[in-house]
């Protein structure tokens, strides 16, 4: 859906608003449709639920930057969301803190399908991204990515739009079996699910191998490896701690810092090669340390090298960055970013197995999805609201001890 408000000059989504006009995008005559969105997000709050991100509507986003001597866009688009109470404009004014040339949204869509459509976006033109969320379009590209979104929306929005009355529910039935062409497509999710969690834990494997070599070679250099890691020093504190306020408040104190959490939700597919079983995303998971021997040989290769240093060790010293640094370093982020598209596209075949699941607590053989309420918890900002003394009072502070971490930059900040 493009923003359209009759009343004033218009140019084209995806061309900046002239003197005198504005952008069909660039106006707040969505607010009828935001409306819609946010009494939905209320009755979720309301009902307990809000906290189901996935399924949020929301806005899919394409933000621009105008380039100040030609009047146009530079090229560079980012392909984001907004969702619930949030609009559009929110996010090009925190863009716009930093960036020298002006943001506009060239487009923008409000669907149901917000996160599962920007995910697919993410996916499907990834050889067109410059850095994270940033892609390089030309017009003609940009006309087809909004087209694909808005399809991908037409097709998503209104199988979540019918999932979220049952997704924080506790199921009323229990298995539900399927039979012909439902499970025969209920099959293909869940090998496809499969698939990608493989994927994902190869790539896991490969990443946690770079890592523990990388803080290896760190050693005790401080500031790091220049440019590839750095070292996450955590001083000693004492400060207050609300594990052990809770162990002297009276009920009524504990009833007054309560607050609601979502019920909670656990989804797992059911893999015929684990023996009908769920498998963990573990690095020690024995499944896949046998379907994956090579990689998991070879993290263990890392771990075995790998022995972390005490804090005082450290000096404050850095490792210059050698052309066999960058080439991890480059095969590390390579990894973090695909195994980031590959969850996307995961979480997606789990949503679509969840509307086949709806009110049911397992797929027969295929997956399980289990919800119910949980107890409320006891909130830190409720408890400091309502007894402020507490939180400087000495019986109730712990100390933590002294630690340095050593850590990769999940991106490259150098040429």
């Amino acid at each position: 859906m493009t923003w359209v408000n009759p009343s004033v000059t218009k140019t084209p989504c995806g061309e900046p608003p002239t003197v005198g006009a504005t952008s069909e995008c660039d106006n707040f005559s969505h607010k009828k449709n935001l409306t819609i969105h946010r009494n939905e997000y209320n009755a979720l709050v309301e009902s307990g639920h809000m906290a189901v991100s996935k399924i949020d509507p929301g806005q899919i986003y394409f933000i621009t930057e105008l380039d100040q001597k030609t009047k146009k866009s530079t090229g560079y688009y980012k392909i984001g969301i907004v969702r619930n109470q949030r609009n559009t404009f929110d996010r090009i004014k925190e863009h716009q803190t930093g960036n020298p040339h002006r943001l506009y949204a060239a487009e923008v869509i409000i669907t149901d399908a917000a996160y599962m459509v920007e995910g697919m976006l993410h996916g499907k033109f990834h050889a067109q991204r410059v850095s994270q969320e940033w892609f390089h379009f030309t017009p003609t590209d940009l006309a087809t990515v909004v087209a694909e979104a808005k399809r991908l929306s037409g097709i998503y929005g209104p199988i979540l739009s019918s999932l979220r009355s049952t997704y924080s529910v506790t199921p009323s039935n229990s298995v539900l079996t399927l039979t012909g062409k439902d499970l025969q497509n209920a099959e293909d999710l869940r090998d496809r699910a499969y698939e990608l969690d493989k994927k994902i834990m190869s790539r896991k494997y490969k990443m946690k191998t770079i890592e523990l070599a990388l803080q290896t070679a760190t050693g005790i250099n401080g500031l790091g490896i220049d440019g590839v890691t750095y070292v996450d020093h955590k001083p000693k504190t004492t400060k207050f701690s609300l594990t052990e306020w809770k162990k002297s408040a009276t009920p009524a104190q504990l009833k007054a810092c309560e607050k609601a959490v979502k019920p909670k939700d656990d989804f797992r597919f059911l893999y015929p090669k684990n023996k009908g079983k769920a498998a963990k995303k573990e690095l020690k998971n024995s499944h896949w340390k046998s379907e994956l021997p090579i990689e998991f040989k070879a993290y263990e290769t890392s771990n075995n090298a790998f022995t972390p240093n005490p804090t005082t060790a450290f000096t404050e010293t850095s490792l210059p960055r050698t052309k066999a640094f960058e080439k991890m370093h480059e095969e590390y982020a390579e990894h973090l970013v695909e195994q980031e598209l590959l969850n996307i596209e995961l979480q997606t075949i789990i949503l679509e197995m969840r509307v086949i699941c709806q009110n049911h607590e397992e797929v027969q053989g295929i997956c399980e999805w289990k919800r119910k309420p949980q107890k409320p918890e006891i909130n830190e900002s409720l408890m400091k609201k309502n007894f402020p003394a507490d939180t400087v009072n000495s019986k109730f502070m712990a100390t933590s001890n002294e630690k340095s971490d050593v850590k990769i930059y999940g991106f490259r900040p150098y040429i």
